[in-house]
């Protein structure tokens, strides 16, 4: 019995490589990703007061966080789900409304 393993994306077969070339090439990418990472985060949630896409890029800077750290691929799903749940309790509403707002239009 064979089983089908999926084909590596490139960032994993980059990891791959950059792992088996070195240890040292280890450390450093983890370590610039984790940097990048909060720095994007940093420069995410300066911009939530201020005029901008401020919670979009602290998200954008999780989810590069999320490339190599297990903890916060794990809060990644955690926000996709509760953002999924919200907006399909949006959307549910919405439709709501917009049938009410039309049964009233055509009762009068």
């Amino acid at each position: 019995m064979s089983v089908d393993v999926p084909p590596l994306s490139k960032h994993e077969r980059f990891r791959s490589w950059l792992y088996d070339q070195h240890p040292i090439l280890q450390i450093t990418y983890k370590l610039l990703i984790a940097v990048v990472g909060f720095l994007v985060v940093a420069v995410g949630l300066v911009m939530v007061p201020l005029p901008g896409p401020g919670w979009l890029i602290v998200f954008a800077g999780l989810a590069l966080l999320g490339l190599e750290f297990p903890l916060f691929k794990k809060l990644n799903k955690q926000i996709r789900g509760k953002f999924i749940y919200v907006w399909l309790q949006v959307k549910r509403r919405y439709q709501a409304w917009k049938r009410k707002r039309a049964h009233k239009k055509t009762n009068l």
